[in-house]
């Protein structure tokens, strides 16, 4: 795998040279960029510019001042569905996109990388039409975004990074069912929440059957 990054150097597309500091500076940002520089959507093998190299140039040019790192690779195995990059977030999943644009397709994936929110309970791949926040043209709610609304949004993921949150969630509702005389309705919240946090934790690991048990109602 060849990088190049592009953020900081928009001189030559051509030049592929890679080195340790280019893939020191994809891991420890953020918010990851990875453009395939050697697309051609569909041009003749001589045509120059190459498309691929044109649209990371593009997005490097669109990502200026947002913090996102913006990579030239060779390959992205995409090749059947045209100019492609992918988006990657430290500590979660990687999304790969094709059928590119060229011109809007530079500010869709800043914009999409930046939307990629990240938190200790999970991380937020923002949509606004299946925002359960409330979210909007410009991102999450914050006045809404908490671990359950996030829960039952289809916006959220997890990975095993979140783990340890909802492993607490769960040891800290176990802990309040040993309560003497709670109320009706706070037992009722309390085995609501363990529910939910054994069903992220269903999703992180489908085969840890410690969570496979539901919680029963009041």
């Amino acid at each position: 795998m060849t990088l190049r990054d592009l953020t900081s150097d928009h001189s030559n597309s051509d030049s592929l040279a890679a080195d340790d500091a280019d893939i020191a500076a994809a891991r420890s940002t953020a918010t990851t960029i990875y453009v395939c520089i050697t697309c051609r959507a569909g041009v003749d093998l001589d045509h120059r510019p190459i498309p691929g190299a044109v649209l990371a140039e593009a997005t490097a040019r669109a990502a200026a001042g947002t913090g996102i790192k913006v990579l030239g690779i060779k390959c992205l195995a995409n090749c059947g569905r045209g100019l492609s990059a992918a988006v990657r977030r430290n500590h979660a999943w990687t999304y790969v996109f094709g059928g590119l644009d060229p011109v809007s397709g530079p500010r869709a994936l800043v914009e999409g990388g930046l939307t990629l929110g990240v938190c200790d309970y999970g991380y937020c791949v923002y949509r606004q039409p299946y925002s359960a926040c409330r979210g909007t043209h410009t991102g999450p709610n914050p006045v809404y975004r908490e671990p359950s609304t996030c829960a039952r949004c289809l916006n959220f993921a997890v990975s095993t990074p979140h783990r340890p949150y909802w492993t607490e969630q769960l040891r800290r509702c176990e802990a309040l069912l040993s309560e003497p005389a709670l109320p009706t309705q706070t037992l009722k919240i309390i085995r609501e929440r363990m529910e939910e946090a054994r069903s992220v934790l269903r999703s992180i690991d489908p085969q840890d059957r410690d969570n496979h048990a539901t919680v029963a109602s009041v």
